[in-house]
């Protein structure tokens, strides 16, 4: 084929802007928890409009619009720009997962990871600065359940970004038995990234490393960068073209186009097939043309999707419980309260072990050796669906379905397997250590309603006999710790005048707490390694705080009660910021001193329903 001058060397340019030359390795990687951001004050206050219409569903889980995606979640409402998605969630945090695994195999004197099962939690996994959790242990997985590990992720089509939690203790160590069974990180929520239409899908920001992680699986999905790039490409064709796009010439100049990004898959994925496309990605963007079924109407989601704000968290009823779930609108006896999606776990994946230093027995006594010992559960066994019977353990992960709480007396709501398409019926008959094998979460169950429930009556399911006798059985044993205790929760809560860190280091009821500041560190003006920087702190221009600029910090000088100067030690630098205000500093708890790290607190699975395990489940032998 024969082009002008003028156009060819436009067709050159085209490549260039596509990224077509540039290596996958070249790129800068999106950081996923670079918008996710914290109230100065250190709370998060909003709460979803008190003026909604609840009487109908809202948000809905149903097939993706991403092929083999599986199920995605839907907003039968419009959402306004920076408006909350939906309640707020928890955050359950897992700590030194793989090095309890570790130290597992050494407990079983076992030298490698053969035969270990996935861990299919890895997948869902949100980074422990995105939840504020990463003073907690030195390796935190925090999960959050709802938008956080329903929603899917589409890079060129984010609309929904993540808030941090609030650090809330409901209970107190030297008071609350149930203290430690639960966690302390709430109201962890998404806001819409600009304004959401009606029947939307949902679509998080996972980053882009996670898609480079899968690439294998889910091959060359286009990144954050690649869907700017297709296009300002494609407005630079169309210009060239000046609209003859549907021309011989137009067709040839595509083509070419499209075999030059061939060496970028990832680009030539961002583009449109067909030139007779360009048009429509020119008017709403390369991303949203290639995933036209992004938008459902409202009775296709009330016939194929599955309603998922039927409840919302709230302080329980219950002593002891903190918080619960309750009724949005009035829900008729029969009727699905809940979907439950559930990830498969395995009971020995909730172990908790520590390496201790022991005298040798039969040598002399200053001799010691390492030696490991189970010291206990991670917190999410509280929050898992199990059998005494089956070594499977399931996680459900719906919105606001951590919440629901236990009572045999008030119960209204109960458990049966899903009729839907997308449950994986077939796992039923196949053993846990078969299940092993699965890369993805397939089982779906569902939380029905018994009785006629009102809106804004708490729903509650029966944990079972055995999670009740274990219960009554720890609350009567249960012993209040000799010493006081005073959490960092608690500490933020009281919002007192910071002392110093000589100060601190004197008074033995802040050695369970360290300082943390919101401070953004100017790294390319930093002094020589060793020396120390002096900056100024500059207040926020917007209402929230960075996650990603928060770091540990140590106050040298107190101005008044509201200003201070703090020390900040990070990647071999000292800084000392001068005139940071006391809304930027809040308490952490130390590592492993916060409540989920009693290991003397309460831990049991619920109960899954003696009916709903099969025998092909049943790896478990107990002797009556």
């Amino acid at each position: 084929m024969r082009l002008r001058t003028s156009r060819f060397s436009s067709v050159l340019l085209l490549i260039s802007l596509s990224g077509a030359l540039s290596s996958e390795s070249q790129s800068a990687d999106n950081n996923p928890s670079a918008e996710y951001t914290v109230n100065v004050d250190g709370t998060v206050s909003t709460e979803p409009s008190t003026q909604e219409d609840n009487s109908s569903c809202g948000l809905y889980l149903a097939e993706s619009a991403i092929p083999n995606s599986g199920l995605g979640m839907f907003t039968a409402k419009p959402i306004s720009h920076n408006e909350r998605i939906f309640y707020g969630e928890i955050v359950c945090n897992i700590e030194d997962f793989e090095e309890n695994m570790r130290l597992r195999r050494q407990f079983l004197s076992r030298s490698n990871n053969k035969g270990t099962p996935s861990w299919l939690l890895d997948s869902y996994y949100w980074s422990p600065s995105n939840a504020l959790a990463e003073f907690e242990a030195e390796e935190v997985s925090s999960v959050i359940p709802g938008l956080g590990m329903l929603a899917n992720s589409h890079p060129g089509l984010v609309n929904a970004i993540q808030r941090p939690p609030q650090r809330v203790a409901d209970l107190h160590r030297t008071k609350d038995p149930g203290t430690g069974a639960s966690t302390h990180f709430h109201d962890v929520h998404f806001v819409a990234d600009g304004d959401i239409e009606a029947g939307a899908e949902l679509f998080v920001e996972y980053g882009d490393t996670w898609f480079r992680d899968r690439r294998k699986y889910i091959g060359d999905i286009p990144l954050s960068r690649h869907w700017k790039h297709a296009n300002e490409v494609l407005k630079k064709y169309y210009e060239i073209m000046d609209s003859d796009y549907q021309s011989k010439i137009g067709r040839e100049m595509y083509e070419l186009l499209q075999f030059a990004v061939k060496l970028e898959p990832r680009m030539k994925n961002a583009l449109p097939d067909d030139v007779r496309d360009v048009p429509k990605a020119l008017d709403e963007g390369a991303a949203k043309t290639l995933l036209p079924g992004r938008v459902k109407t409202k009775e296709w989601l009330e016939e194929n999707g599955m309603c998922l704000d039927n409840i919302r968290p709230g302080m329980s009823t219950i002593r002891q419980a903190g918080r619960g779930a309750f009724a949005t609108r009035r829900l008729a006896k029969g009727s699905v309260i809940a979907p439950l999606p559930v990830v498969q776990l395995r009971r020995y994946q909730m172990e908790v072990y520590e390496l201790r230093a022991v005298a040798k027995s039969d040598n002399d006594d200053e001799e010691e050796e390492d030696q490991v010992f189970r010291i206990g559960s991670q917190l999410l066994l509280n929050y898992c669906f199990g059998h005494p019977q089956s070594s499977l353990l399931l996680y459900p992960y719906s919105p606001a379905v951590n919440y629901l709480n236990h009572n045999q007396t008030l119960k209204n709501a109960e458990l049966r397997w899903s009729n839907h398409a997308n449950h994986r019926k077939d796992w039923l008959d196949r053993s846990p250590a078969d299940l092993d094998v699965e890369k993805y979460a397939g089982l779906i169950m569902e939380i029905v309603a018994t009785r006629d429930i009102e809106a804004g009556e708490e729903v509650f399911l029966d944990y079972g006999d055995e999670w009740e006798k274990a219960w009554q059985t720890y609350v009567s044993e249960w012993q209040p710790p000799a010493e006081s205790y005073i959490s960092a929760a608690d500490r933020n809560a009281r919002n007192e005048p910071l002392l110093l860190d000589s100060e601190m280091e004197k008074d033995p009821s802040y050695e369970n707490v360290l300082l943390g500041c919101f401070v953004e560190l100017p790294f390319d003006d930093a002094g020589e390694e060793g020396a120390t920087t002096a900056i100024t702190w500059a207040p926020s221009t917007e209402e929230v705080f960075d996650v990603n600029d928060l770091h540990e910090c140590f106050v040298v000088k107190k101005h008044n009660n509201d200003l201070y100067d703090v020390v900040i030690k990070e990647e071999n630098q000292t800084w000392r910021v001068k005139n940071i205000r006391r809304e930027a500093i809040q308490y952490f708890d130390v590592m492993y001193t916060s409540d989920m790290f009693l290991r003397s607190a309460f831990r049991h699975e619920m109960a899954l329903p003696d009916s709903m395990v099969p025998e092909a489940w049943r790896d478990i032998f107990i002797r009556k």
